[in-house]
């Protein structure tokens, strides 16, 4: 995870005092600024470490039938469960857009879409995730070589800031059945919205790795993370598509441990309850951690942890 990357950081706190923080000084303050929030201070600079990447890297690009996302999600969870580290893919269950840059023949059409990178070389990484794109007979290929920043904006003309209404939330899934594939492709099949989607990322490997406690943030021992997107354009249908998103959110309760990410809180919803279902046992260490550097909960326009 990135959190995993950060080698030091210096920090004003409540109180006034600069600290710098690391592995030797303010350890504990370091592993709660590791996934924590702006709960402890304000970090005017950091120390991170880097990892050599591309600049071009391989991309995976099927697009299959929904009709045949029942026995995709199989191929791909296998896929996923031996893939190596250097390999990053996920899957969206969605309707392509009209007017957007997908061929004008599958705008509409209700779509499963495979998304893998591998961060060695393009060629080593097109043989690696070739079989991404031998699961069926794919109805459009997006399959290429790219650079990694621009595989970092493949999403953005579908999210452009205030043309869409959203509210989102995102579980970890500990089992991934096919009662939880079910579960997924019968979600999707009654969103209230066609712009709305279903995305299924392969977490695990070297991320899984990492010890439990090592960060407060992320469920270590679950193999994917699912997010419920919910997009639509006219605020007259803002009840309908949140109570779509909620639905289908506690519906994959059945799947999980109840982890959830931090980064999909939904609307205005950073209560108590979301904190401590993102933080699970990792809570009261960081309550603990902002006693110690905020007693009075100064910073408290966040995703809050209280004081002890």
């Amino acid at each position: 995870m990135t959190c995993d990357n950060l080698v030091s950081a210096d920090l004003v706190t409540a109180d006034g005092r600069l600290l710098n923080v690391n592995a030797t000084a303010h350890p504990d303050l370091l592993w709660a600024l590791k996934g924590g929030g702006g709960n402890f201070g304000i970090v005017t600079s950091f120390e991170f470490r880097l990892h050599q990447l591309g600049p071009m890297v391989a991309f995976a690009g099927p697009v299959y039938a929904m009709d045949k996302a029942r026995t995709i999600l199989r191929r791909f969870a296998d896929f996923a469960s031996s893939a190596p580290d250097e390999v990053n893919v996920m899957a969206v269950l969605w309707t392509i857009p009209a007017g957007s840059a997908f061929p004008q023949h599958l705008h509409g059409r209700e779509v499963l879409i495979i998304g893998g990178t591998c961060a060695g070389s393009p060629e080593r990484g097109h043989e690696i995730l070739r079989p991404l794109r031998e699961f069926d007979e794919p109805v459009l290929d997006m399959s290429s070589t790219l650079s990694y920043r621009a595989l970092q904006q493949l999403f953005d003309p579908f999210f452009r800031k205030g043309e869409f209404l959203h509210y989102w939330k995102a579980i970890y899934l500990d089992r991934f059945t096919d009662n939880a594939i079910e579960a997924i492709v019968g979600g999707c099949a009654v969103r209230s919205s066609p712009r709305s989607l279903l995305a299924i990322w392969a977490v695990g490997g070297a991320m899984g790795r990492v010890g439990t406690n090592e960060t407060p943030v992320g469920n270590r021992s679950a193999p994917f993370l699912l997010e419920v997107i919910g997009s639509w354009s006219e605020a007259a249908h803002n009840e309908q598509n949140i109570v779509w998103v909620r639905h289908a959110f506690e519906t994959m309760h059945s799947f999980s441990s109840g982890k959830i990410n931090a980064n999909f809180s939904g609307a205005g919803e950073d209560n108590e309850r979301f904190v401590r279902a993102a933080f699970g046992d990792h809570y009261q260490r960081l309550a603990t951690v902002k006693q110690a550097y905020d007693p009075t909960n100064m910073f408290r326009l966040n995703q809050n942890i209280s004081a002890v």
